[in-house]
């Protein structure tokens, strides 16, 4: 089974178990009937360290055609330090731009401004600190150092998704669901409902990663954003991901910021984990720290084993601090038969 994924960014649960959905789309919502295609790349520029004959990148755009859009596509290689300096130094005035940008709207929509953004981010800075590893404040490193940019606010740029929360859609569906559309494929859909100022939505990106240890992955999301909540690897495991709204008393307690913040833990799992069984267990032994749905799809050579031996190509999750729970299309979560009815060969979730 050839793995096809479709993510989408998006402008803009009787007995249950898992988080309570809370809306839809609009009746006359325009749907996007755009096919799945390939873009036309063009190449912009290349930036190598002189020091280091492996370590550097390469920018190009992205034509979509159909879209009207463009879009760049970042190829990093070498060590942490060496793809953030990398990226610094191809595209360092628009890094600046966004990061401003960012850091005034989190200051500006946070009541008593920014007093409170260190009040808030700060203790998370200091006890996520041991949990993160070095490879991610190497890079947040040399970003800072190609760009000249605050590394303590860039720090805090990354930690802010601790602190908040998005409403997004995700689903993967194969087999008889997708046999008269995708020849039974999996087709997989992550929909960012999140922040829509101009930041974000004039500098979403694809960032591909060819580090120096573990798996090539694939960053779906934004430029001058090293952490990942949308992805896929060379090991073929792709990750869609969703905050959660409503949570109910399944999940627990959160603890934010004590533990391995999740957008940089979701990007370990893409560049270290070759399997759902080893998502899994990677999932199960961190220290989680808030509620997420996840979702994790698979090459047909790496799917998991479900509790009846069957395989499946696509894991729903779960996440919360104090547990997880991993299920396929027949024991999804939540239990609904009214607004979450369980669908053969499709695993979906909304907040």
């Amino acid at each position: 089974m050839r793995l096809a994924i479709l993510f989408i960014a998006a402008l803009s649960l009787s007995r249950a178990e898992g988080s309570y959905c809370t809306g839809g789309p609009k009746k006359d919502a325009k749907p996007n009937m755009y096919p799945i295609t390939e873009p036309t790349l063009v190449h912009v520029a290349d930036y190598y360290s002189k020091n280091d004959d492996v370590g550097g990148g390469r920018l190009f755009n992205a034509i979509h055609h159909l879209g009207n859009s463009t879009f760049p596509v970042l190829h990093l290689y070498g060590t942490g330090y060496d793809m953030g300096f990398a990226q610094g130094m191809l595209l360092k005035d628009r890094l600046l731009k966004m990061w401003d940008m960012f850091f005034d709207y989190v200051v500006k929509n946070t009541p008593g401004g920014m007093p409170t953004v260190e009040k808030l981010l700060d203790p998370i800075a200091k006890s996520s600190k041991k949990f993160i590893p070095t490879h991610f404040t190497d890079e947040l490193k040399g970003l800072s150092d190609a760009t000249g940019y605050n590394y303590t606010k860039l720090l805090w740029i990354h930690l802010f998704p601790e602190s908040a929360v998005g409403h997004c859609s995700m689903f993967g569906a194969w087999g008889k669901a997708t046999s008269k559309s995708y020849a039974g494929k999996l087709l997989q859909m992550r929909a960012l409902d999140y922040i829509t100022a101009d930041f974000l939505s004039d500098n979403h990106a694809l960032i591909v990663y060819h580090p120096n240890d573990g798996e090539a992955f694939i960053n779906i999301g934004f430029i001058g954003t090293i952490t990942l909540v949308t992805g896929m690897s060379s090991a073929k495991i792709s990750l869609s991901q969703i905050g959660v709204s409503n949570p109910d008393s399944s999940f627990g307690p959160q603890r934010n910021g004590k533990g391995f913040p999740f957008n940089f833990l979701l990007r370990d799992i893409l560049q270290y984990q070759t399997s759902l069984n080893d998502v899994e267990t990677a999932l199960e032994n961190a220290t989680r720290t808030i509620d997420l749905i996840l979702g994790f799809g698979s090459a047909s050579s790496h799917v998991a084993d479900n509790k009846k031996g069957v395989k499946t190509p696509f894991i729903g999750v779960q996440y919360a601090a104090n547990q997880i729970r991993v299920y396929d299309d027949t024991n999804m979560l939540p239990v609904n038969d009214t607004w979450h009815p369980r669908i053969e060969n499709v695993v979906y979730h909304g907040t």
